[in-house]
């Protein structure tokens, strides 16, 4: 879950992937908006953590965020952006 929610223009989340064969491969944040196209792309160092995600010259409406990692995709979270 991203907080807060709505944000202005940064927010964060909390996240855990498992990975069986460690690699040096990191796990890649995405937010996509409503049609899709990736608007943001943040690589993580670590495989937990908290994210801290800063948009910057977005339009105020809604995305959805997704973590990448070795071809699979999380679930998908929903953001609300004002400005």
């Amino acid at each position: 879950q991203a907080f807060p929610n709505p944000a202005k223009n940064v927010f964060y989340f909390y996240y855990s992937v498992s990975s069986e064969n460690y690699t040096e491969e990191m796990p890649v944040v995405k937010v996509l908006d409503n049609a899709g196209r990736v608007v943001y792309t943040l690589q993580l160092d670590d495989l937990r953590g908290e994210a801290k995600v800063l948009l910057e010259d977005v339009p105020s409406g809604s995305y959805m965020i997704r973590i990448e990692y070795k071809g699979v995709s999380s679930d998908q979270i929903r953001i609300t952006i004002t400005q």
